[in-house]
């Protein structure tokens, strides 16, 4: 049987190991605080530099240049708003906490508008493909975004690189979602940029709650209990706090229910097609149908009886209407047989010498 006071016991000492590797002193947690609180102020200089990043990663997302879009990243301030939202929840300050929400609000709204003023001079198949195979959230994605935001609370510690570190990590995991949402309005799919919008949605809670949990670890005074008003304030903290709790476990399910249809759809497209060779699959959801894009090799294109066919397995399966896409790339199969030359018969090679000689004699005219 489990001894249950042991595994709680080491529970607890590794809780406080944690704690104790994280936990900062008195003078480093009130600078800590004074340079979130005063970096997260939305001044001139951090909105000049959110319209230059926006518009540089807009653009090298166009062209497909990972080194633009890594030089956007990097000069994007949102890493300070990010911490700020964190620690009010922890430290129950609502002015901060309202304050900086707002400055992200601002921040957000303008990289809609520029990456929607970028998506309107860009081709519409580049800003399709950008969409279509950026809109796919998943486990990791979440996972990550959770990774990602305790790092960048933890780094901001160190003052050499930890900042640009922490900016980068940020700014990767939020501007993107943002850029395809500007891209979908300006090819008029509302679904498309919905979709972005959830998955920014979902990182931006899971980064805010990873934050939040480091300045917990670290020390910071902590308010996840409701206070004692004595003027019946609303604790707008909490109550945000609680909420980005609620939205992120409804993602979590959401995105769990996704990976399932996901390997079903894989599946059944491996199952019903043996001759082809699966190399990319891409699920999303527009309106009620599934729109499953496929790439595979195969030496032979599929039949409208094997197209029918797998429609009404998927249909039957997903319990919904189905748009299929697939492209085929045909591969083609040589064969050729090589016969090893005999080595040379002295006998043969003799006797066709012979017979050589008596022609000429018997026939000298010929030649």
């Amino acid at each position: 049987m489990l001894n249950l006071n042991k595994i709680s016991a080491t529970v607890q000492s590794v809780a406080k190991k944690c704690q104790d590797f994280f936990a900062l002193t008195i003078d480093q947690e009130e600078n800590l605080t004074k340079q979130i609180t005063a970096a997260s102020v939305g001044n001139l200089n951090f909105y000049i530099l959110t319209v230059f990043s926006a518009l540089i990663i807009s653009l090298g997302t166009i062209v497909n240049n990972l080194a633009i879009i890594l030089a956007g990243l990097l000069i994007l301030p949102m890493v300070w708003p990010f911490l700020a939202v964190s620690l009010a929840l922890i430290k129950g300050d609502r002015h901060l906490l309202g304050k900086t929400l707002l400055t992200l609000l601002k921040a957000v709204l303008l990289i809609l508008i520029l990456s929607f003023l970028s998506g309107l001079i860009a081709p519409n198949h580049a800003l399709t493909s950008i969409i279509t195979k950026g809109n796919q959230s998943s486990i990791m994605e979440l996972l990550l975004a959770l990774l990602g935001g305790f790092l960048a609370a933890f780094l901001i510690n160190y003052p050499k690189f930890g900042s640009l570190v922490a900016n980068l990590l940020i700014a990767s995991l939020i501007t993107p979602s943002l850029i395809r949402a500007g891209f979908s309005f300006a090819l008029g799919s509302f679904y498309q940029a919905a979709q972005a919008g959830l998955i920014f949605l979902s990182n931006f809670t899971a980064l805010t709650l990873a934050a939040a949990s480091f300045f917990c670890l670290a020390g910071f005074k902590k308010a996840l209990t409701l206070p004692v008003n004595k003027d019946r304030s609303i604790p707008w903290p909490q109550l945000f706090l609680f909420a980005l709790i609620v939205i992120f476990f409804a993602f979590t399910f959401r995105l769990a229910e996704q990976e399932r249809q996901f390997r079903l759809v894989k599946e059944i497209l491996v199952n019903n097609l043996p001759e082809g060779r699966l190399i990319e699959l891409v699920v999303s959801k527009d309106k009620q149908e599934f729109v499953l894009a496929m790439t595979l090799f195969s030496p032979n294109n599929l039949s409208s009886r094997q197209m029918d066919k797998l429609m009404n397995v998927l249909m039957q399966k997903l319990q919904r209407s189905v748009k299929l896409e697939i492209t085929v790339i045909p591969t083609f199969q040589g064969h050729k047989t090589s016969v090893p030359t005999t080595s040379a018969n002295p006998q043969l090679e003799s006797r066709n010498q012979d017979l050589d000689k008596l022609r000429n004699k018997v026939f000298p005219s010929l030649p």
